[in-house]
Formats: structure tokens, C-alpha cells, sequence
């Protein structure tokens, strides 16, 4: 399937397209996917293209896909502070991979989207999320005006540690949690932690 004709991606799309490991893109075919906050529509339009079955959710829809469904996805429009909001999207465990870019640290009670992430995703369902790291270089050089506080949609900002915490609680397992400096390219796994970004990808434990 064809992204969307008159989407046009933002820069921070292009980047959380990048985060996704090769093997996610690649293996999408037939599966149920859900990006969370999906903003543009690039995200689900592209794993769409590659044969998902995706949904897309947000508060607002996405201005270039106009009033008619977008072709190859399914847009939700909804609240995330909605308490329990997880039935307007499916079936609880029916999607296998979910997407949540930069929207975890806008939510007042961030716990309840990872559980509702728990409660969508298939038994061996993953989750990718970036957020701000709280202890990135940046942060250190500029406690006040650094880009994760600099926002003012900001509510709740996170460390390795404090994530790694609330998804091990709300029933993951993790298999990734960093926040490369990408500026270093190969040499970033040898580097200290200190990037702008968390990136988590994290499984649904087995019961």
C-alpha cells in the first residue's frame, strides 16, 4: 500500500521512523499496529506501506487526510486523558505492535497509558516509546531552558531508571532502554547515556 497521497512528513517524524529497528519495519506485514499521538499521520501511514494493519490515534486528525478514511489506516480521534480508553480502539490484546513517540511526558497520569498499552497488546506484542531523557547533557548545561522543560506541554519527564521502573511494574519486559547522543553514530553504544531522547523498546511479559 501507498502512504498517504498529500501526506507530508514532519522532521521529528522522519527521526521516530528511524528509531524503529529494521526488523519491526520489516515484519509488520499482516499485523495489527497502533501509533499513539500519530500527529501527522506519517507513522502509521508508512507501516501501512508496509503491509500493517494500522491505526493511528490522536486528539486532533490529521490535517492532510481531510474528512474521508485515510487509505491503508484507521484514525481514532480520541482524548488520551480518557480514563480506560483502550475499548475505543480494539479488542484488549489484539495489536502487535504499538508505537508511542514524545507523548508520555505530556500526559497527568503517564501510568495509565502504559497500562493501557499492557491491556492492547498481544501476549507477544511490543512497545516503542521515546520520550526526553531528564538526564541528558543538555539538561545538565541548561537545568531551566533545556528542550524537555522548555516546552511547556510538558507534565512529567523521565530518567532510564524511573522508566524502566513503571514499565517492569505495569507488567514489560525490557529488551532495550538507552539515550544514544546519535551524533556519534557507531561509536554511541560506547558513550555515556546523556542523549536528548530515551528510546525503550519493551514486550509484553508472558503470564
Amino acid at each position: 500500500m501507498a502512504t498517504h497521497s498529500k501526506l507530508t512528513p514532519r522532521p521529528s517524524d522522519i527521526d521516530h521512523w528511524r528509531w524503529l529497528p529494521p526488523s519491526f519495519k520489516g515484519g509488520v506485514k499482516g499485523k495489527v499496529t497502533l501509533d499513539i499521538g500519530c500527529g501527522s499521520g506519517y507513522i502509521p501511514s508508512t507501516l501501512a506501506a508496509h503491509g500493517a494493519r494500522a491505526i493511528g490515534v490522536d486528539l486532533v486528525r490529521p490535517p492532510a487526510i481531510g474528512e474521508r478514511e485515510p487509505e491503508g489506516w484507521t484514525f481514532v480521534q480520541l482524548d488520551l486523558a480518557i480514563k480506560d480508553w483502550s475499548h475505543r480502539v480494539g479488542t484488549p490484546g489484539f495489536i502487535q505492535l504499538i508505537t508511542a513517540f514524545d507523548i508520555i511526558e505530556h500526559l497527568d497520569h503517564p501510568m495509565g497509558l502504559i497500562k493501557e498499552c499492557h491491556t492492547l497488546l498481544h501476549p507477544d506484542g511490543w512497545l516503542v516509546l521515546t520520550t526526553p531523557n531528564v538526564n541528558s547533557w543538555e539538561r545538565w548545561l541548561r537545568p531551566k531552558t533545556w528542550s524537555g522543560a522548555h516546552d511547556p506541554d510538558h507534565i512529567v519527564l523521565w530518567t532510564l531508571y524511573s522508566l524502566r521502573f513503571a514499565l517492569e511494574r505495569s507488567g514489560f519486559v525490557i529488551h532495550t532502554l538507552k539515550a544514544p547522543i546519535r551524533t556519534f553514530g557507531p561509536m554511541s553504544p560506547f558513550v555515556p547515556q546523556v542523549g536528548g531522547q530515551i528510546l525503550c523498546l519493551a514486550r509484553k511479559a508472558p503470564r
